[in-house]
């Protein structure tokens, strides 16, 4: 008799078939940040947190989110990192801010912003504009020195990784762009500017340009 095809375990993400850094694969990301770092990391720590907002992504198509297949796939394949839930929920592009925050946007010029962006094929300032966000919140950069904020450290690096093109629509077609190793340093040292309100020093960016393969000019 033919062997039987063994089981799928129990514990093996659903959504694998989404590349490491996409929304897709949030729960096989959560699980690698919980064995890496030895702490529960769910949806009650952490959230989903779009480097590109979905409706950035989105405008100009008549697809509604959800709503078709093809819209689901534009959001799963949306690059996203595991966010710290209470600045995730503070950010100036979760849900709707009528009045300017801190970083000088509505929720609305902030997706409008990160859409003229892409429209311009310039991924790397969308993504520090969505970072930009959480340098402004008060408790970000003061906060304690914990594995909840190291596990959004690390996915946030993970997700810049292995971004190697976006995918965005324009009405109903989709336009890709793709990156360069320049704006993945860029992207990556976003971060270290957010956690600490200052320009990157020059050994960080030294640093940044030898592990995306620039010379150190």
């Amino acid at each position: 008799m033919p062997e039987k095809p063994k089981p799928k375990s129990p514990s093996s993400p659903k959504n694998s078939q989404y590349k490491v850094g996409q929304h897709g694969s949030r729960r096989k990301e959560q699980q690698r940040l919980s064995e890496k770092f030895q702490t529960s990391v769910t949806h009650k720590t952490h959230e989903s947190e779009h480097a590109i907002g979905y409706k950035a992504l989105n405008h100009t198509s008549k697809e509604k989110r959800r709503s078709t297949a093809k819209a689901r796939k534009l959001e799963n394949e949306a690059w996203a990192y595991q966010e710290q839930k209470e600045f995730h929920r503070g950010h100036t592009g979760t849900g709707t801010r009528k009045k300017i925050g801190q970083d000088g946007f509505t929720s609305k010029s902030y997706r409008e912003s990160q859409r003229r962006l892409l429209e311009a094929g310039d991924v790397s300032s969308a993504i520090q504009l969505n970072q930009l966000s959480y340098a402004f919140q008060a408790k970000f950069q003061d906060q304690e020195d914990t594995l909840a904020r190291r596990a959004a450290d690390s996915s946030y690096k993970k997700m810049v990784k292995h971004m190697d093109k976006v995918t965005y629509a324009r009405e109903e077609k989709t336009k890709i762009i793709k990156l360069d190793p320049v704006a993945k340093a860029e992207m990556y040292l976003a971060r270290e500017a957010a956690r600490t309100g200052k320009w990157p020093t020059e050994a960080q960016i030294k640093a940044a340009k030898k592990k995306f393969g620039l010379k150190d000019s």
